[in-house]
């Protein structure tokens, strides 16, 4: 029941942060650290890559939203060249 439990929650997680189109974690790799990260696409759909920018949990919390639109929008520009 537990397992179950926790996949639903995972797969909750997952969902939201697709429809973000980000997925942000503090604490989770490296104490004090804060980090963003954007898929990569290759075609419409496939996967290729995560771009990922961490910093100091501290002196990003004010830059927070700032540091996600800027890794979104490399992400992005990379996706859009690997259309080719």
């Amino acid at each position: 029941h537990n397992r179950r439990d926790q996949r639903e929650v995972l797969e909750l997680e997952l969902a939201e942060i697709n429809r973000r189109g980000y997925a942000t974690s503090e604490n989770e790799v490296d104490q004090g650290v804060w980090g963003v990260s954007a898929p990569v696409f290759a075609g419409r759909t496939q996967l290729v890559a995560t771009l990922t920018l961490m910093a100091p949990a501290q002196r990003s919390s004010l830059r927070q939203q700032e540091f996600i639109s800027m890794t979104r929008a490399a992400a992005d520009r990379i996706s859009r060249v690997l259309q080719f």
